[in-house]
């Protein structure tokens, strides 16, 4: 790419004709962004409006323009203003009373943090203005690409990502979620291209722009005229199709690829009703003028739910092949129920984002519960329960900190926070973070409609949205709510779930008397006591399953409190139960040990109507050898539900692999691709023609990309003959996300099979074999480095990546480097780590560096001599300095801390050398 001139629009709206190195020569910048992460500030002002009215240059990747703020005051006095901002240079600055602005008296911008000082102290509630002229090369929030001449395929596009402190690498602003205010975009961009931004496009207009060399552009106005916090904040510049409906006279619009349109109805057909669903459930009617979900270039997550304009990734088209493995109702109504929580309703801080993320999920499950019915439902709650107990392991809670100060990355706690934790401060999530925000922030949301049932659990939600819409809240906010509608205290359950950690680990014991014709149940809670709290307060039913000659079953429930360690239940019935269950429904997050014969566990397959039962006796079976097999077999014939049989063929070669075969067989033939793919998977534990057989028939015939990918692993698990053909044939076959060729690659490296190196590389050099997405490229990398890392194409291929504009294509990058081990990989790593701002490559980088280091530090001669030489004591100057300014300076202190170690490292083999040439 090119670097062009900048064009910058002043806000008069007259045009500039001067680039911008002659404007900064003739107007020198106020101030320039120094490297340094997001401070945390103390807001004492209040956001009533933003207008950003800039130019987005394509070629230069960068943006300029001016930001201008509304507000008032929180205090008198109020002398200055403090916004975040990075990666900007600030050209200058008029701040004061509205329509009244003067020259800042002072600006700087140090440290993340853009400090602009008024004239003279405004008093409380003044209404002020402030307009920034500034321009922006992002590193992160804003992403740019372009067709190179490598990669045609890549469309020129413009896209932002905010959350969670990102935006600021644009635009200056307050960022941080516990501020809202109105928005008008006003966006110059090249003629050609479309934008896509928060709210309603008020006004298109083509312009002339004077050159040379002379070109025209595009404005786009958009104003949202509701509340919205910086983090949502967005725009999206590319070239699309739409397809376009309505619901209730709202515009539903779905922007894509040129030439993707009929993907777009395949992928969004649903909105609509979903709104209609959201709407009716939370008692507010979707709250924006319109609704409009855009899939954008290499997008790196699934999809960000951005303020009426939801970005989602490329996968999230399918084409009609793609529908019969995937379906986009779980992304689309994810990031459209955060259009109500999370948007409209957001998290006071980062460390409550569990009321944004935790609702999403917990909603969009709602919404498959409503469309697909209660077993789809019932299941998907116990697999994310299932994810969050498995997250929730002794080492994680033990690094757990209880907060008794504040949380350095959230800040300080705003003054109105209710609720202590009994130090004096307030209370704060403990185990509500990263994807258990996600995870566990559900499970908290289904034991709550657990306890109050549905209809006091959907008034406290319909209460919590109304009370609350267009604010920022925290999780007390929530509870209150939620007991003021139930008129029940839940301190019990937030306690626990919300600022407690861990799960109860349930002993359970079945005992029968047939002199009085009961059952005795003997449960004990397990857990160790942590962090404050060792037993847990839960209500669980039981169920006790009595199957008739008929082979009509009915189960006796009974509700009970568990709320000690050691308890017994008693239930008298007609006679022995033929199954018994602990949480019928598995509403509670728990880990169980509940032995129980394969004969009961058998009927509890066959015959429990509930859904969660025959899928937890399916998983148990597995355990029971023959029998269980032959239980599992008889399951696999009658189970009327998809989501059971697939776990049935998942346990069937655990459960007697001798005796799986013919089943599994029979599972390859299942109406559901997705039966036919656990059946493939568990193939590959088995030997013989007839498995052979069956899965070279799945991998090149199957219409499911599913079942074909599973067949292909375990192709090269049994190590068919002819497999590494196959594989790489399954290289060339585009599929939806890449599952196919993923599979082979996988096999491919379970094979050990260096003819598929240039394939793998080919991928991960984001060459496209038929249209592929970029989906596939990180792993790519990183199983050529495992094939060959000694092969200097997969170390070119790693260094090249490496400054990719892709952060997963970068950490992979990372991850090859160290397997490579080569001096050009280890310097451009320290080199890109001095300038990686995205947290997941600063992960992967520094793994990288400790690799090789550690390998470093295994090959190098002991020290031992007694004097060194004068580079060698250079050297150990230069690592104690380093040191020393990591322990001074928060700044890239680990970064300090890695060259050091690399100094300390070559003066140890210096000193080596020396030694050896002292006894020659």
């Amino acid at each position: 790419m090119h670097a062009s001139a900048s064009l910058r629009r002043p806000a008069q709206g007259t045009i500039c004709i001067l680039g911008l190195a002659a404007l900064l020569a003739f107007f020198p910048p106020l101030a320039r962004a120094e490297d340094g992460d997001s401070k945390h500030l103390t807001r004492d002002y209040d956001l009533e409006e933003l207008t950003l009215d800039l130019t987005v240059d394509m070629a230069a990747h960068k943006v300029a323009g001016t930001a201008t703020y509304l507000f008032h005051p929180l205090t008198d006095d109020f002398a200055s203003l403090v916004f975040h901002s990075e990666d900007t240079v600030v050209l200058a600055v008029h701040v004061g009373e509205r329509g009244k602005t003067k020259p800042a008296r002072r600006v700087r911008l140090q440290d993340g943090l853009l400090t602009i000082e008024l004239a003279r102290p405004a008093a409380k509630g003044t209404a002020l203005e402030v307009k920034i002229e500034y321009e922006a090369h992002p590193t992160t929030g804003l992403f740019f690409y372009a067709p190179g001449p490598d990669s045609p395929e890549v469309p020129a596009q413009a896209w932002t990502q905010g959350e969670d402190r990102d935006n600021h690498h644009w635009f200056p602003c307050y960022d941080e979620p516990d501020e809202r205010f109105k928005l008008t975009q006003r966006l110059h961009v090249p003629e050609g291209y479309q934008v896509v931004a928060n709210g309603v496009l008020q006004e298109t207009r083509s312009d002339e722009v004077p050159g040379p060399p002379a070109r025209r552009e595009t404005t786009f106005v958009y104003r949202f005229d509701h509340n919205l916090v910086a983090y949502l904040v967005s725009f999206v510049v590319g070239r699309f199709d739409v397809a376009e409906e309505t619901w209730e006279g709202i515009p539903v619009r779905g922007y894509v690829p040129p030439g993707l349109r009929s993907a777009a109805r395949l992928a969004f057909g649903r909105t609509p009703e979903m709104l209609s669903f959201f709407s009716e459930y939370t008692g507010r009617r979707y709250p924006y003028p319109s609704y409009s979900q855009t899939c954008i270039w290499d997008f790196p997550w699934e999809g960000m739910e951005n303020s009426s304009v939801t970005s989602l990734e490329l996968g999230t088209l399918h084409s009609p092949r793609g529908h019969l493995d995937y379906r986009s109702d779980s992304l689309v109504s994810h990031e459209l129920a955060h259009q109500w929580f999370g948007d409209l309703v957001t998290c006071k801080d980062w460390s409550e984002m569990w009321l944004n993320e935790g609702f999403a999920t917990y909603f969009a499950d709602l919404w498959l519960e409503h469309r697909e019915g209660p077993d789809e439902f019932a299941i998907e709650r116990v697999e994310t329960a299932d994810s969050y107990v498995s997250a929730s392991t002794a080492e994680a809670l033990a690094a757990l900190k209880p907060g008794e100060e504040k949380d350095e990355e959230d800040g300080e706690e705003p003054a109105e926070a209710k609720g202590e934790n009994g130090k004096g401060h307030p209370k704060k999530p403990l185990e509500l973070k990263g994807d258990l925000n996600y995870t566990k922030g559900s499970v908290v949301l289904h034991l709550l409609r657990h306890v109050l049932g549905e209809e006091r659990f959907r008034q406290g939600i319909q209460a919590y949205v109304a009370r609350f819409a267009d604010t920022c809240v925290t999780s007390e906010d929530f509870r209150k709510v939620m007991e003021g509608t139930s008129g029940e205290d839940l301190s019990w359950l937030f306690d626990q779930w919300v600022y407690g950690a861990g799960v109860p680990d349930f002993s359970v014991e079945y005992e029968w008397h047939a002199d009085r014709k009961s059952v005795v149940l003997r449960v004990r809670q397990t857990q160790p006591e942590s962090l404050g709290r060792g037993v847990f307060r839960v209500p669980v039913e039981l169920g006790f399953g009595l199957v008739e000659s008929s082979g009509a079953t009915r189960v006796e429930r009974k509700r009970v409190t568990v709320d000690a360690r050691q308890q017994e239940f008693e239930a008298v019935l007609p006679r022995e139960p033929d199954f018994v269950r602990f949480d019928v429904g598995c509403r509670v997050a728990k880990r169980l040990d509940f032995p129980r014969a394969p004969s009961m566990l058998e009927a509890q397959l066959l015959h429990d109507p509930d859904v969660t039962g025959r899928y937890e006796a399916a998983e148990l079976l597995a355990e029971e050898g023959e029998a269980g097999r032959r239980a599992l077999a008889k399951g696999l014939a009658s189970e009327p539900f998809w989501r059971v049989r697939r776990r049935i063929a998942e346990s069937l070669p655990v459960a007697d692999a001798a005796g799986a075969q013919s089943a599994l067989l029979e599972a390859a033939g299942d109406a559901r691709a997705e039966v036919r793919a656990a059946a493939a998977e568990g193939l590959g534990k088995l030997r013989g023609d007839w498995v052979d057989s069956c899965l070279l028939d799945l991998a090149e015939r199957d219409p499911s990309d599913r079942a074909r990918a599973a067949a292909l692993r375990s192709l090269a698990a049994v190590r068919t003959k002819g497999a590494a053909a196959v594989l790489r044939r399954a290289l060339r076959r585009p599929s939806h996300r890449e599952r196919v060729r993923a599979a082979a690659i996988e096999g491919l490296v379970a094979l050990g099979d260096p003819a598929a190196v240039p394939d793998l590389l080919r991928l991960a050099t984001r060459e496209r074999i038929g249209g592929a997405i970029p989906d596939l490229a990180p792993s790519a990398l990183e199983e050529a480095a495992t094939l060959a890392p000694k092969d200097p194409r997969v170390a070119e291929a790693a260094l090249k990546a490496l400054g990719d504009v892709n952060p997963h294509l970068r950490a992979a990058a990372a991850s090859a480097l160290a397997r490579v081990r080569s001096a050009k990989g280890s310097a451009a790593l320290l080199d890109r780590a001095k300038s990686e701002t995205d947290p997941s490559v600063k992960a992967a980088i520094d793994g990288a560096l400790r690799k090789l280091l550690g390998a470093e530090a295994e090959v190098t001669p002991a020290a031992g001599a007694d004097d060194a030489s004068k580079g060698t004591d250079e050297l150990e100057a230069a690592a104690q300095a380093l040191e020393q300014e990591a322990a001074e300076l928060a700044l890239d202190s680990d970064l300090k801390k890695l060259d050091a170690q690399r100094l300390r490292l070559r003066a140890k083999v210096q000193r080596g050398k020396q030694q050896g040439d002292t006894k020659k």
